[in-house]
């Protein structure tokens, strides 16, 4: 399929399934492409937090505990992420949301500051995700 840069997206309605938790219904508008035009109020940038295991069950069991205010979610980032993360008890960031996976951007984009996101499965990772900041 061609796209004309021109030429907005339309609209559209997607299921995003999360193996973490029950599959979860996005609105999601499309822009056209990314210019030097678009409005100023736009983040280019983002600051987050994220967990990062193999393992389906202990995400979901890390969820619960950071939802129930067991423990924190940096002090589960350094005991149990697989990434480099994990030094910084998960702190990612600020990047480029262009550099991102497209479905992560996504979702931090329509997130709110301290939103703990069930993410689920990237690639072989499955995430935990939590938005700090969207930046210019």
């Amino acid at each position: 399929m061609i796209a004309i840069a021109a030429k907005p997206r339309k609209n559209s309605i997607r299921k995003i399934d999360s193996p973490v938790f029950a599959p979860r219904t996005v609105f999601q508008c499309q822009s056209a492409s990314r210019s030097t035009s678009r409005s100023t109020e736009s983040p280019d940038r983002v600051l987050y937090s994220v967990i990062q295991t193999r393992s389906l069950s202990l995400a979901q069991e890390l969820y619960f505990q950071i939802q129930e205010g067991a423990r924190s979610f940096e002090e589960i980032a350094r005991a149990h992420s697989e990434g480099a993360e994990a030094q910084t008890g998960g702190i990612v960031g600020p990047v480029e949301l262009s550099t991102l996976h497209p479905r992560l951007a996504t979702r931090l984009l329509t997130s709110q500051p301290g939103e703990v996101i069930p993410f689920g499965r990237l690639d072989q990772w499955v995430l935990i995700v939590r938005l700090e900041q969207l930046l210019p």
